[in-house]
């Protein structure tokens, strides 16, 4: 049923594409990443102004997003994330930057002692769709989007406009 699908994903209120993971365990930490991601907005929207400021005079990204994924080419009868990446319309200066500003949250938040991901040399850019990923004990929960992938593999999403990084929660409430 539709109430029983609902329930066994996270709601996020936004798509979103995760530029790094924290692990936050007191208000003052809070505070803290808070005040990262306002520095790091802040001359996201200088860096980006004075490249192109009649162009681009907000200081936002802008990406292209085009097609269907699975997470580490899961088989789309049984998987966990569906998500769409930027098209070959994208410009790939902006995407460099993205690729720069995750190197330096990751950087940031290690220097501080703040828990986060940072095997990864790249970014995995993306807009996650569906997350079926569980929260809990439950390593068997997949969906069966074959149907979903099949129909929507090449869908143009369109462009999307980034004014900015902001703190989203993976906490179920």
């Amino acid at each position: 049923s539709d109430a029983a699908f609902a329930r066994k994903f996270c709601v996020i209120k936004h798509s979103h594409q995760t530029i790094a993971m924290a692990t936050i365990t007191s208000n003052e930490e809070l505070e803290t990443v808070n005040k990262i991601i306002h520095k790091f907005n802040q001359q996201m929207k200088d860096e980006l102004h004075d490249a192109n400021p009649c162009g681009n005079p907000e200081g936002h990204l802008k990406f292209h997003f085009q097609g269907l994924n699975t997470l580490n080419s899961e088989d789309p009868r049984k998987c966990k994330v569906l998500f769409t990446k930027p098209s070959s319309q994208s410009d790939s200066w902006t995407l460099k930057i993205l690729q720069n500003y995750y190197e330096k949250f990751i950087t940031e938040f290690q220097d501080i002692g703040i828990p986060t991901e940072g095997s990864r040399n790249d970014l995995l850019f993306h807009v996650t769709l569906i997350n079926n990923r569980p929260l809990g004990n439950d390593r068997n929960s997949f969906i069966e989007a074959s149907n979903i992938v099949e129909d929507f593999r090449d869908f143009d999403f369109g462009y999307v406009v980034n004014p900015g990084f902001e703190l989203v929660s993976r906490v179920r409430y």
